[in-house]
């Protein structure tokens, strides 16, 4: 009986909202809370003269705007905001929640109507990458022609980017034109989209054409082969077969093609084929062929790069109708020259994988009865192989051949790419990064040939991927990292530190070892191989690392580097990373390498990694020591 004196006033000010009592912790505390009401329910009100009737609602309840003024009233109640009750607020409903969120946006469209457009620039926007250290927004305003154009100017030099805003397209489009200053910044490339959607012109032809992946029917016809890789890859594959690190073998790269994927498939296809031939007229496209299936690199690799196609004594075609017709003709050819002989099997290998199920492959076998049951999925029962490579720009290769010009899969040719050990498992995806660069860069080879045992140390260890990799070479190797080292390999220690402490401790051990009548190669240091895969985004941090091991004399004559140059999410990927990371390990190379390092994008690499390999400059140690 004591809730019903509360319940008048609750009920006078929200008239059409039910009330109930609710009895607190307390034995005599008593509180009306509004409750929800029921759709087209008549509602239980408390007149001021304390009776309780049925009286029909005041207004229909239509739909969910009248829930969600009682439910964003109740929420703004002084009960629910924290009453004597010690509930806790109420959340508005979702039909006042999806109400607030209309009313945001129509206040933010009526506030960007009333601005004048020159207050924000969020249209015409750029980034620069690679900035300087020293870099201030005024140096660069002026290379962007003063004030007057860079109309505002964002500098954040210790991970060396930087953002301009220009007021108008004429000069964002001049600016994306801009070529990088050493002295300021090492990449221009546009930042933002158009406030109506629509992206500026920001992209060059070359990269419209790069993007489209197509390919001509001459550079079709002039292809022996094409290697399967990922979208991701293509471009590292492509640099890769032209030899641009010293890894020449032997490839003339035509171009890179995207599959003439059907459309009722609904899903983006991320696979690219790159077309190649002899670089040399001397050069047999068989030997060629084989020699880059066989290359460690790509064999490292097989789920970026599954299959090499052989496409030599090929004929190209401007349909994949025509192209059908064509594999079911030699098939049926081939069976009754063997005299329908039913040991002759033919394996069908298509790009893109989908294609063997096209309406038009179907078709032209349905048309030839002699071919019923002449295809085989298994490698071992088949005694031809039929190759059809179809290709963005309606090119379809048609190839056909003998089991040995099958293309090479995953499972045909692993390499020793996971482990270099039987039984033994990787850390980490950063395992095959070294083993990788161990590859391809002689400099790095050489260091760890058999029977050399080096000194290592691992800046940024864990998990462990690299210091197990270079245990496994032999090496003495001492992992740095605060983080924990699993799984530590055997004659290797971990120094649980910053690397600035970890010098330290080092450079007093390796002076104590010197003093000491004990065989000085016993000790950990100096280093011959000094290696970081460590996640620093500054611009500066490898540097001043690698700054700090020399400085200390922890580093031998002529000691090999190897770090990796990362960047941090959502800074691009794409040319314009390139030369910043470029522009990154030039200054490295130039103030503490002797002679050529090598910048180079790994298989193993992700989109916004580069791994830098170079010789310790022998003067800078001589000083050291």
């Amino acid at each position: 009986g004591r809730a019903w004196h509360a319940m008048p006033a609750c009920a006078a000010s929200r008239p059409s909202t039910a009330c109930r009592a609710v009895k607190t912790s307390g034995y005599r505390a008593w509180v009306a809370r509004p409750t929800a009401t029921p759709r087209f329910a008549a509602t239980r009100h408390a007149p001021r003269d304390g009776t309780i009737s049925d009286v029909p609602p005041t207004r229909a309840v239509v739909g969910d705007d009248a829930r969600a003024d009682a439910t964003s009233d109740a929420s703004a109640s002084s009960s629910d905001a924290g009453g004597p009750n010690g509930d806790a607020p109420r959340r508005p409903g979702r039909a006042a929640r999806a109400r607030m969120r209309r009313e945001r946006a129509a206040r933010l469209a009526s506030a960007a109507a009333d601005e004048d457009p020159r207050d924000e620039f969020p249209r015409y926007r750029v980034f620069l990458g690679g900035v300087a250290a020293d870099a201030d927004p005024e140096s660069i305003a002026a290379a962007f022609g003063g004030p007057g154009v860079a109309r505002d100017v964002f500098v954040h030099a210790g991970r060396g980017f930087a953002f301009v805003a220009f007021a108008d397209e004429r000069s964002y489009l001049e600016a994306l034109d801009v070529q990088p200053r050493a002295d300021l910044f090492a990449e221009v490339r546009a930042a933002a989209a158009a406030v109506d959607g629509d992206s500026p012109p920001a992209t060059s032809k070359k990269e419209e054409e790069k993007r489209s992946r197509r390919v001509s029917l001459d550079d079709a016809r002039r292809a022996t082969f094409a290697v399967q890789c990922q979208e991701s890859h293509a471009d590292r594959l492509e640099a890769y077969l032209r030899g641009d690190d010293a890894n020449a073998l032997g490839v003339e790269v035509l171009g890179v093609a995207a599959p003439n994927e059907p459309p009722r498939e609904g899903r983006r296809v991320t696979e690219r084929v790159v077309l190649c031939r002899p670089a040399s007229d001397d050069s047999s496209s068989a030997e060629v062929i084989r020699r880059v299936r066989a290359d460690p690199a790509l064999a490292m690799h097989r789920d970026f790069f599954p299959r090499v196609y052989d496409l030599r004594d090929s004929t190209v075609f401007a349909s994949l109708a025509a192209a059908s017709r064509e594999v079911v003709d030699l098939v049926a050819s081939d069976r009754e020259a063997a005299g329908d002989d039913r040991r002759v099997k033919t394996r069908l290998e298509t790009f893109p994988p989908s294609l063997a199920r096209s309406d038009e492959l179907a078709a032209a076998a349905a048309a030839v009865p002699a071919v019923k049951n002449a295809f085989t999925p298994r490698l071992s029962d088949a005694t031809r192989v039929a190759t059809v490579v179809s290709l963005r720009g309606d090119v379809t290769i048609v190839a056909y051949g003998g089991a040995e010009r099958a293309a090479a899969t995953g499972r045909d040719a692993r390499g020793e790419s996971r482990s270099t050990k039987e039984g033994d498992e990787n850390a980490s995806r950063a395992f095959l990064k070294l083993a990788e660069c161990a590859l391809r860069d002689s400099c790095l080879r050489h260091a760890l040939a058999e029977g050399n045992r080096p000194s290592a140390v691992d800046v940024g260890a864990a998990p462990g991927g690299w210091t197990q990799f270079l245990a496994r070479k032999g090496c003495r190797v001492v992992a740095i990292d605060p983080a924990d080292v699993p799984n530590l390999p055997s004659g290797c220690r971990h120094l649980k530190d910053t690397a600035q402490n970890a010098w330290v401790t080092l450079r007093e051990e390796k002076r104590k070892a010197a003093g000491s009548a004990d065989d000085i190669d016993t000790a950990w240091c100096p280093f011959d191989v000094y290696v970081s895969d460590a996640v620093l985004h500054d611009s500066d941090a490898q540097q001043n690392l690698l700054r700090g091991a020399v400085d200390a004399g922890l580093l031998r004559e002529n000691a090999v580097i190897v770090v990796t140059f990362k960047s941090a999410p959502g800074r691009g990927a794409g040319d314009g990373y390139r030369r910043a990371a470029f522009a990154r390990a030039r200054k490295l190379g130039d103030e503490l390498c002797e002679g050529d390092w090598t910048l180079t994008h790994l298989f193993a690499n992700r989109s916004r990694e580069r791994t830098f390999v170079g010789r310790l400059r022998s003067s800078r140690d001589a000083r050291v020591f």
